[in-house]
Protein backbone atom coordinates (compact mmCIF):
# COMPACT_ATOMS: atom_id res chain seq x y z
CA UNK A 1 0.00 0.00 0.00
CA UNK A 2 1.37 3.42 -1.01
CA UNK A 3 1.60 6.42 1.25
CA UNK A 4 1.19 10.11 0.52
CA UNK A 5 -1.12 13.08 0.56
CA UNK A 6 -4.04 13.68 -1.80
CA UNK A 7 -6.46 16.63 -1.68
CA UNK A 8 -9.81 16.67 -3.51
CA UNK A 9 -12.41 19.36 -4.16
CA UNK A 10 -16.10 18.99 -3.26
CA UNK A 11 -16.76 17.20 -6.57
CA UNK A 12 -14.06 14.60 -5.99
CA UNK A 13 -11.55 16.06 -8.47
CA UNK A 14 -7.91 15.71 -7.44
CA UNK A 15 -6.41 19.11 -6.58
CA UNK A 16 -3.04 18.11 -5.16
CA UNK A 17 -0.97 15.02 -4.49
CA UNK A 18 2.63 14.15 -3.72
CA UNK A 19 3.55 14.18 -7.42
CA UNK A 20 2.62 17.88 -7.70
CA UNK A 21 5.64 20.13 -8.38
CA UNK A 22 5.04 23.49 -6.68
CA UNK A 23 6.63 26.66 -8.00
CA UNK A 24 9.96 27.99 -6.86
CA UNK A 25 10.34 31.70 -6.10
CA UNK A 26 13.72 32.94 -7.30
CA UNK A 27 13.56 36.67 -6.63
CA UNK A 28 11.67 39.93 -6.50
CA UNK A 29 11.99 43.42 -7.89
CA UNK A 30 10.57 46.75 -6.70
CA UNK A 31 9.31 48.78 -9.64
CA UNK A 32 9.57 52.15 -7.83
CA UNK A 33 6.71 53.39 -10.00
CA UNK A 34 8.69 53.12 -13.25
CA UNK A 35 8.47 50.77 -16.22
CA UNK A 36 11.40 48.40 -16.73
CA UNK A 37 12.67 44.89 -17.33
CA UNK A 38 15.14 42.35 -15.97
CA UNK A 39 16.69 39.11 -17.21
CA UNK A 40 15.72 36.01 -15.21
CA UNK A 41 17.80 33.01 -16.40
CA UNK A 42 15.78 30.62 -14.20
CA UNK A 43 12.71 31.14 -16.42
CA UNK A 44 14.28 28.63 -18.82
CA UNK A 45 14.03 25.96 -16.09
CA UNK A 46 10.24 25.67 -16.24
CA UNK A 47 7.02 27.64 -16.55
CA UNK A 48 7.54 31.24 -15.33
CA UNK A 49 5.12 32.94 -12.94
CA UNK A 50 4.77 36.29 -11.17
CA UNK A 51 2.93 37.53 -8.09
CA UNK A 52 2.26 41.26 -7.67
CA UNK A 53 2.24 43.04 -4.33
CA UNK A 54 1.22 46.69 -4.42
CA UNK A 55 3.30 48.34 -1.69
CA UNK A 56 2.16 51.95 -2.12
CA UNK A 57 -1.00 53.52 -3.50
CA UNK A 58 -1.20 53.51 -7.28
CA UNK A 59 -4.72 54.08 -8.52
CA UNK A 60 -6.18 51.25 -10.61
CA UNK A 61 -7.90 52.31 -13.82
CA UNK A 62 -11.10 51.17 -15.50
CA UNK A 63 -11.38 50.20 -19.15
CA UNK A 64 -14.27 51.13 -21.45
CA UNK A 65 -16.31 48.23 -20.04
CA UNK A 66 -15.80 49.34 -16.44
CA UNK A 67 -13.37 46.51 -15.60
CA UNK A 68 -10.78 47.41 -12.97
CA UNK A 69 -7.12 46.91 -13.97
CA UNK A 70 -3.87 47.04 -12.02
CA UNK A 71 -1.72 50.07 -12.82
CA UNK A 72 1.20 47.90 -13.93
CA UNK A 73 1.16 45.36 -16.76
CA UNK A 74 3.65 42.49 -16.48
CA UNK A 75 4.83 40.34 -19.37
CA UNK A 76 7.34 37.53 -19.86
CA UNK A 77 9.16 36.85 -23.11
CA UNK A 78 11.81 34.15 -22.98
CA UNK A 79 13.94 34.99 -19.93
CA UNK A 80 12.90 38.66 -19.85
CA UNK A 81 10.43 39.92 -17.23
CA UNK A 82 9.03 43.33 -18.19
CA UNK A 83 6.57 45.69 -16.56
CA UNK A 84 4.90 48.83 -17.82
CA UNK A 85 2.80 51.37 -15.96
CA UNK A 86 -0.44 52.67 -17.45
CA UNK A 87 0.06 56.40 -17.90
CA UNK A 88 1.41 58.22 -14.86
CA UNK A 89 -0.04 55.85 -12.25
CA UNK A 90 3.16 55.74 -10.19
CA UNK A 91 3.28 53.96 -6.86
CA UNK A 92 5.49 50.98 -6.07
CA UNK A 93 4.74 47.38 -6.91
CA UNK A 94 6.88 44.46 -5.81
CA UNK A 95 6.99 41.68 -8.40
CA UNK A 96 7.88 38.26 -6.99
CA UNK A 97 8.94 35.90 -9.76
CA UNK A 98 9.81 32.25 -10.19
CA UNK A 99 9.09 29.11 -12.15
CA UNK A 100 7.35 25.80 -11.76
CA UNK A 101 9.13 22.70 -13.10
Amino acid sequence: MGAGLECYDANGALLFDTTYAPGRCVGSVDTNGSSGSINVPEFSMGKPFVVLSVTSSPIPHRDANGNLHAPVKVSISGNTLSWKYAGDMGGNTTIVYGYSP
